[in-house]
């Protein structure tokens, strides 16, 4: 145990003392004592990483904490981790095995990645015989060919990664490893992204990527449609009852329940899976598109700021991009995907089989409503994700960077450029914190559109 959630407790004021408190109530602790000193920090973990495989358990590595829970709560945290910890990561175990063949793999947006078949070897816990190789760089860098020898590891104990090649122990009858100029599945000419490393395949109708759309579309983390999985996925595929995602809702169970392995049974059941998946989250069914670079959590963040998918298909790249943890690639990438016609005839064909696209109405207050806001500097009262959980709580909107969309800046300690910014636009409100407490307690503000309309 190394953690608690919410506590209030006066005596308990350090990460020592909450492990003293842990310890008292019988949970085992981790404990090296307290450290001062970049060197004193260094030591430690060098001492565990000698002594790790004496352990009893398994580690990968050391989390060095700030002690003062004030000061942590000081220092604060960004979206994804706290300022005041850092990990420090064991070095990986390394095995050395040999390349029996090299496969490139299709995936549901069309990138093309090679994956190492190996000689099965144990490591980190487990026997690994694939590895994957990234991209056509990697195989570059590494300079391999089927046959070699090569060094295994597990990126973060978990993943497997080869680092290099054995040269001295290359067969005689070694095969380099190139990297296809067509897609291995279709034969459609590979483009790479500028500026990328990944080699994709733009034929939206190429067979490993219909597979793979439909698969994730009816995956549990998007529209979770329980039946409809690989092996019935390629047999609709095979039995050309299906082509693509849209085509799932006219399905012809008649002609189903006659196909191999499956029957009434399944057939009934298989309906009631994909009518369910109808009224399914506008966040998962969102996911379920397969759009290039959204993942689970980008998924709900675009639902929160949108009401619904045809306010996301005439939203502009700027109006993407504004949206916190929304960066360029992923504006580009959605402006892109909304304006594709073949995109929006697969939304049109989903909305008139009932396929949900709004995002649920929320129990908000609009004192804040319509009105964009943006944080700069340390609050007292509230840390990043709490004043944008006061913000939404309100109807109001957090966006991510100083344009002239924004309506309010909120100013804390040790503000940065973002104020400069803002004098120079003229347009955006600068406020401190106690001014935006009277905001939400007092009166509804304006946004500018409303401002420019009046």
């Amino acid at each position: 145990m190394y953690s608690v959630g919410y506590f209030k407790d006066d005596d308990i004021k350090t990460q020592r003392k909450l492990l003293d408190f842990l310890d008292i109530q019988g949970f085992k602790t981790f404990k090296i004592g307290k450290v001062i000193g970049k060197k004193a920090i260094e030591s430690q973990c060098k001492i565990w990483e000698e002594s790790r495989p004496e352990t009893d358990y398994e580690i990968d590595g050391i989390v060095i904490k700030v002690n003062d829970f004030k000061l942590q709560k000081k220092l604060g945290y960004t979206s994804k981790f706290p300022k005041w910890a850092i990990a420090y990561k064991f070095k990986a175990e390394e095995k050395e095995t040999q390349l029996i063949k090299v496969k490139f793999q299709v995936g549901r947006t069309g990138a093309v990645t090679p994956v190492a078949g190996l000689k099965p070897v144990f490591i980190s816990g487990s026997t690994v015989s694939n590895a994957t190789l990234h991209n056509k760089d990697e195989i570059e860098r590494l300079d391999i060919s089927i046959g070699d020898y090569v060094t295994l590891i597990k990126s973060g104990e978990i993943i497997p990664k080869i680092i290099k090649v054995n040269i001295d122990k290359r067969p005689p009858n070694a095969q380099k490893v190139n990297f296809p100029a067509l897609c291995p599945i279709c034969k459609t000419h590979l483009k790479k992204e500028e500026d990328g490393a990944i080699y994709y395949c733009n034929n939206i109708n190429c067979p490993a990527q219909v597979q793979r759309r439909i698969e994730h579309y009816a995956s549990r983390d998007a529209v979770d449609i329980e039946g409809l999985g690989e092996a019935v996925v390629k047999q609709l595929l095979e039995n050309n009852m299906i082509s693509r995602i849209e085509d799932i809702y006219n399905i012809d169970f008649d002609k189903f329940q006659k196909l191999e392995k499956q029957g009434k049974k399944s057939a009934e059941n298989l309906q009631k899976a994909i009518e369910n998946s109808k009224n399914q989250k506008f966040h998962k069914i969102l996911f379920g598109l397969g759009i290039r670079y959204v993942g689970d959590r980008t998924s709900r963040i675009l639902t929160n700021n949108f009401s619904g998918i045809d306010e996301m298909i005439k939203a502009g790249y700027d109006d993407f991009l504004e949206i916190e943890e929304i960066g360029e690639k992923m504006s580009h990438s959605l402006y892109d995907f909304f304006h594709d016609e073949r995109s929006l005839r697969m939304i049109e064909s989903l909305k008139k089989n009932g396929v949900n696209f709004q995002s649920e109405k929320k129990n908000i207050n609009d004192k804040l409503a319509g009105a964009k806001f943006l944080v700069t500097g340390t609050l007292k009262n509230f840390t990043r994700i709490e004043i944008k959980e006061e913000i939404e709580k309100f109807g109001g909107k957090v966006i991510s960077s100083i344009s002239k969309n924004l309506d309010y800046l909120i100013v804390g300690e040790n503000p940065g450029s973002k104020v400069k910014k803002a004098e120079k636009l003229g347009t955006v409100k600068i406020i401190n914190e106690e001014e935006f407490l009277k905001l939400i307690e007092k009166k509804k503000p304006l946004s500018h559109k409303d401002t420019e309309e009046k």
